[in-house]
């Protein structure tokens, strides 16, 4: 019954108040105002996990800056790793996302109006684009997150692509590995069912992109899926 509720509570809440915070950051970003309109993602999240039932820990094995320059990596298993993200990150960062999300009227134009990047990797000159805007947005000194899969996993860690540590390595940027545990559980890849629980999210220490890209790849996987369990 619990996951009947939350889940009914939840899509409520997907279309109110995606609609309520989605016009305040448009409303705040034409202003000229970046901190409210991100604070209003913030308070999106937050309100949308409370709405499913699921409460979020955080643990950071070392301080970050609060306005420091990072890429946030995380592992990519539900629907529910964004508002996890978006509720705990230490610092404003904006998110690399599929071009498609913003195409959703006031979502999508709430996203543009953050300053996340679309992603579009459909063909090689799009793919470029994308990189160059988020290269853009670092030279801005934005941070940015990225699921290095580019895709949502089911059960262990898919391949990481390089072109976030090819980011990283060309703007000079350092790499914060995140390790989301328990998204999967609240539900499942391909579901609408949503079973209350609880989300932890780890910031590792960061990782600097001064040796070559696979190396960097194979430190920032391997901090990731040490907090997952795995063994790779």
């Amino acid at each position: 019954m619990k996951t009947y509720i939350a889940s009914a509570v939840t899509i409520l809440y997907i279309v109110i108040g995606t609609f309520i915070f989605g016009v305040l950051a448009i409303f705040f970003s034409f202003l000229k105002s970046k901190r409210l309109a991100y604070l209003m993602a913030r308070m999106w999240a937050k309100g949308f996990l409370k709405a499913a039932g699921v409460k979020v820990a955080k643990i950071q094995e070392e301080p970050l800056l609060k306005d420091g320059l990072y890429i946030y990596m995380a592992n990519h298993k539900s629907l529910f790793d964004i508002p996890a993200l978006l509720a705990t990150l230490p610092s404003n960062a904006l998110f690399l996302a599929k071009h498609t999300l913003f195409n959703i009227p006031i979502f999508g134009r709430a996203l543009y109006s953050l300053g996340f990047v679309p992603v579009d990797r459909s063909n090689k000159y799009k793919k470029v684009k994308s990189f160059k805007l988020a290269l853009l947005k670092l030279n801005e000194k934005k941070s940015l997150v990225i699921f290095p899969e580019e895709t949502r996993s089911e059960g262990r860690l898919l391949p990481f692509k390089e072109g976030g540590f090819r980011l990283a390595k060309k703007a000079g940027v350092p790499i914060v590995p995140v390790s989301i545990i328990g998204s999967d559980k609240i539900v499942q890849k391909g579901s609408f069912f949503i079973k209350p629980g609880e989300i932890l999210v780890i910031y590792s220490k960061p990782v600097y992109p001064d040796k070559e890209v696979n190396y960097i790849k194979k430190i920032v996987r391997e901090r990731i899926s040490s907090y997952l369990g795995e063994v790779n």
